[in-house]
């Protein structure tokens, strides 16, 4: 275990409750007699211990012999033999805390206290309940003991992160709910979401581009989705589209802008609603028209359930606090991150980029299914592509893209072939008549045409479906993107 972390965010096994401070006269929280209870109805029926396995531990348990007792007693079920004050003896009787308190006539007066086995699973949520009270107490106390520690680089808002963690964990460890599902059950599952996707229900969030969620059936909670793009293809205002869908839908969006100030991105979804102009925007140069626009789009920012963070090099460590705490007030259906490579390095991988970008993209992979809602990564993409006479993107076009493509359930590429082509206006060589050059410039003026006010979203990797290309309309003065009406030449 690391030294530097603090106590409070050590996960606990559990406490003696000699070690959590009463408050007052008052002990912790604790039942010996519920504790008893459940001991003895397994003591009377081993099959109760099948009903209350996945929600008690030796932690539970405030006694520290009665904690013993159990482990004992659900290592000997799962060996297959029959636990009860006989049986256990044998591995007690050279227990001094056990034989202090009578040994083996301790064991029969447990077993003797048997209740019926139809209250097992009250008595295990009760003890699991207690544990929880126990262990907060605790937290408490590490707490108060952090915020007195003054020294240097030991700062307040870590603490907090810290505190953040630890509370997670206890209800990670608390947690009930989980475990094996049959495969049954999945089934049901799957095709629940089946039937609600032929109704035209989508299980994920709409990204607000027609096509796109057709292609993908929108974006799945728990699913790392990845957009990547070279500079100025429009990633961040792609990724802006998408998160203002959700809030729109009543989904909280965690925007997460590790690369631009609020005030930037605040400004690309304004002017994106507004149908303003970035640059106008920038330079105060409106007319009435657009400032009525703007103020309406800003109106309509108050209804959306839509945050910003934007401090620089977050750590996973506070993606995922800030995370948890919107979760756990019910705001959070989408986390965006603005970008993936700009995340803060872990500790020891500051050499090591590769690395570092999978460490960061496995927790945020995990983090989407243990807050079962959608992380949408943006990424930057290498340099490859524009040595390339394609300049379309690929899987290997990923910067550090091992890791990425791995943790990925979709990879989207943004591509706009006129950004390419308005940046190779044909020259003229010693070899090319006027006649040629002239149908040179021709028909790259016509490509340039065609190209204008389109783009391609490349689906390079979909876990649960096809690839293919889905091309969408971008209007560069606002930097938005739309569905593109294919009747248009």
């Amino acid at each position: 275990m690391d030294p530097a972390v603090p106590q409070a965010v050590r996960a606990r096994g559990g406490r003696d409750m000699n070690a959590v401070a009463p408050i007052g006269d008052r002990p912790p929280p604790h039942n010996f007699e519920m504790e008893m209870g459940l001991i003895a109805a397994i003591m009377a029926s081993n099959r109760a211990y099948d009903r209350i396995a996945d929600i008690t531990t030796p932690a539970h348990f405030a006694d520290a012999r009665h904690s013993r007792i159990f482990e004992a007693m659900a290592k000997v079920i799962e060996q297959g033999r029959q636990a009860n004050a006989a049986t256990l003896h044998a591995l007690f009787q050279n227990d001094k805390d056990l034989e202090d308190v009578g040994g083996v006539a301790y064991l029969a007066k447990l077993q003797a206290s048997a209740v019926t086995i139809v209250n097992v699973k009250d008595y295990a949520e009760g003890l699991r309940d207690l544990w929880v009270r126990r262990e907060l107490l605790g937290i408490a106390e590490d707490v108060r003991q952090e915020v007195h520690r003054f020294e240097v680089g030991h700062r307040a808002d870590s603490v907090v992160e810290e505190v953040e963690q630890a509370l997670h964990d206890l209800v990670e460890r608390g947690d009930a709910r989980g475990g094996p599902v049959s495969l049954a059950a999945a089934g049901d599952q799957a095709m629940t979401r089946a039937e609600a996707a032929s109704k035209g229900m989508f299980q994920g969030l709409r990204t607000g581009l027609v096509d796109l969620d057709e292609k993908l059936g929108g974006l799945e909670p728990g699913t790392l989705p990845v957009l990547g793009g070279r500079p100025s293809m429009g990633k961040t205002a792609c990724g802006v589209v998408m998160a203002l869908n959700a809030a729109r839908t009543g989904a909280g969006v965690a925007f997460f802008s590790l690369e631009m100030p609020a005030a930037q991105i605040a400004r690309r979804a304004q002017c994106q609603i507004a149908g303003v102009p970035l640059e106008a925007m920038r330079a105060g140069r409106l007319g009435p028209e657009a400032w009525s626009a703007l103020q309406a789009a800003r109106e309509t920012f108050a209804k959306l359930p839509f945050v910003i963070d934007d401090r620089p090099a977050l750590s996973l460590g506070q993606v995922a606090a800030t995370a948890r705490r919107l979760k756990r007030k019910k705001q959070l259906g989408l986390v965006v991150i603005d970008h993936l490579t700009l995340m803060g390095t872990p500790r020891g991988l500051e050499a090591r980029k590769v690395e570092a970008v999978g460490h960061n993209s496995g927790g945020l992979k995990r983090l989407a299914k243990e807050l079962e809602v959608p992380i949408l990564c943006l990424c930057q993409l290498s340099r490859a592509n524009e040595q390339r006479e394609e300049k379309r993107p690929q899987l290997s076009d990923l910067r550090w893209s091992g890791e990425i493509e791995q943790d990925a359930d979709i990879v989207l590429f943004v591509h706009r072939e006129h950004y390419y082509l308005t940046r190779s206006e044909p020259a003229r060589s010693p070899k090319d008549s006027d006649a040629q050059f002239t149908d040179k410039r021709l028909r790259w003026n016509d490509a340039c045409e065609a190209a204008q006010g389109k783009a391609e979203l490349i689906v390079a990797k979909n876990r649960d479906g096809g690839d293919g290309v889905v091309r969408v309309a971008f209007d560069g003065p606002t930097a938005n993107f739309s569905d593109l009406d294919e009747d248009l030449p």
